[in-house]
């Protein structure tokens, strides 16, 4: 019986030591847990941004599971059961279930808010719903709810705390058995007893003295965990002002960013008016050389005309020379008659005549030859010159303009040309678009630059140009043409710069 008391005080001590020596050992890992709970946290919030549910009830249930026996009442443990309301509200639709975290979260933390970015009309109905605690009916339910948990965890500790029967109860059950006995051996029985008694009790007090100073300590080792508290709750505040800080921070970076962009909108906008500029020179010099080309077409003509008309002098001049060669020979046929008296005279004279004939015969005849060449070529100019012109004429006049197209602006451009010859397109802006003018752009293979044409209006109602042939070379053609009102802004397009229309070109 003696071993069986020593056992129970062995085992209270035992028990009372583990108590308050655990205290100490949880104000330590206390922080470290805190630490892991609000790295959960921020991972669920994350998620939840991401709209990955499933991922945030991990991340939480982690949470949850980590810091429920040990940070007690800590902020962050009630941060996580609202955390877990907004999933359950907004994320599985589960709003009785929202209703209970929520609960538990505002048992902790009365003052508590949503988190910023998780606030929406049925999380926040819900939230107030739960605020408003047992005052409604689903304000009852789901206070009775949050506190399932709390009454199955405390079920297990109750269980276990029974109390064990008293030394004395034992012996007064164990001696109801003993009436065979002697009243000596009885009274024996109670000195033994009344002994062991006085030891327990003697050993209670020295126990109790224990529990007191252990008590002291527990009671210092709260002191020193509310500080500790407080002091977590203080480093939160830090933690707050310091996020409301770099969310004005942010705000201002905002406006900052802002004005940049404004101002960079104000450069681009200067940018494209001097690339307009630019590229209006561009167009200017492009008609320019398009005049100097026309001019330099009228010099050639006027040229091979002069030049024509230098040959028709030549061979006005030739048939001058052989009018005088008729008149030497008329000339000579007389002399010959005059030179019948004298045989000799007139022999020499003849063989002179005859030599002198001969040679103007055949001069006459090699200038016969060479007119007859120099009309040839002449007459095979002016068709090839006519037929060329016509060809021009037809390839600029186009097609006949389409009864309807679609495109905002149609252009008549075949999908292959060769290389080296002059290209002529056609362009036709919708009527509707009230263009103005039209400008036709291209590159080829090469050039990062495109040349503008403005096109002409011609008889047919095409707006018409023509891409000289030493413009035409490489593989590909790029270009894209712009139609424009009277005041010069553009009002319909076939392609642009970044995505232009492409035509291939074949060499010869």
């Amino acid at each position: 019986m003696k071993a069986r008391t020593a056992g129970i005080l062995a085992a209270l001590f035992v028990c009372s030591f583990i108590v308050v020596a655990r205290r100490p050992a949880l104000a330590a890992d206390k922080d470290a847990v805190a630490e892991k709970v609000t790295v959960l946290n921020r991972a669920a919030v994350a998620a939840y941004g991401d709209g990955d549910f499933k991922k945030m009830k991990s991340k939480l249930m982690e949470a949850l599971k980590l810091g429920k026996d040990v940070l007690g009442d800590h902020p962050m443990l009630a941060r996580t059961y609202l955390h877990l309301g907004v999933l359950y509200v907004d994320g599985l639709d589960d709003r009785a279930a929202g209703i209970k975290y929520f609960s538990q979260a505002l048992k902790l933390n009365p003052d508590i808010q949503i988190t910023s970015g998780m606030v929406t009309k049925t999380v926040t109905a819900a939230f107030d719903e739960a605020k408003a605690g047992p005052k409604g009916g689903a304000g009852k339910a789901a206070a009775a709810a949050a506190s399932d948990d709390d009454e199955e965890e405390d079920e297990a500790p109750k269980a276990k705390a029974a109390p064990a029967p008293k030394g004395r109860q034992a012996r007064e059950s164990a001696s109801d058995g003993d009436d065979g006995r002697s009243a000596k051996a009885l009274e024996a029985e109670k000195r033994r007893n009344a002994a062991e008694v006085k030891e327990v009790e003697s050993q209670s007090r020295t126990e109790r003295d224990r529990l007191q100073k252990e008590l002291a300590q527990a009671k210092e080792n709260a002191a020193t965990e509310r500080a500790e508290k407080e002091r977590l709750q203080g480093q939160l505040k830090q933690i707050v002002a310091e996020a409301k800080k770099q969310m004005q921070d942010s705000d201002a970076e905002s406006r900052r960013e802002k004005q940049q962009a404004e101002v960079e909108a104000k450069k681009q906008a200067q940018q494209a008016d001097v690339d307009a500029k630019k590229q209006a020179l561009e167009v200017d010099k492009e008609r320019a050389e398009k005049d100097k080309t026309i001019a330099d077409g009228l010099a050639r003509e006027k040229k091979e005309r002069d030049a024509k008309e230098k040959l028709e002098k030549q061979l006005q001049d030739k048939d001058k020379l052989l009018a005088e060669a008729k008149q030497a020979l008329a000339d000579a046929k007389q002399r010959i008659q005059q030179a019948d008296k004298d045989k000799a005279d007139k022999d020499k004279t003849i063989a002179d005549g005859l030599a002198r004939e001969k040679k103007e015969r055949d001069a006459k005849d090699k200038l016969e030859k060479v007119k007859e060449a120099t009309e040839a070529r002449d007459s095979d100019r002016k068709a090839r010159e006519e037929k060329e012109r016509a060809e021009r004429e037809t390839l600029a006049a186009g097609p006949e303009l389409p009864s309807h197209f679609s495109e905002s602006v149609y252009c008549d451009v075949p999908e292959t040309a060769p290389t080296g010859t002059d290209l002529y397109v056609h362009c036709l802006a919708q009527p509707k678009a009230k263009a103005k003018s039209i400008s036709f752009l291209y590159r080829a293979t090469g050039s990062a630059v495109y040349s503008a044409l403005v096109m002409e209006k011609n008889k047919k109602g095409w707006y018409m140009a023509m891409i000289p042939g030493d413009r035409i070379s490489g593989k590909l053609l790029q270009y894209y043409a712009e139609a424009r009102d009277g005041k010069g802004g553009m009002v319909a397009a076939s392609g642009k710069q970044s995505s232009p229309n492409i035509l291939t070109l074949k060499s010869k």
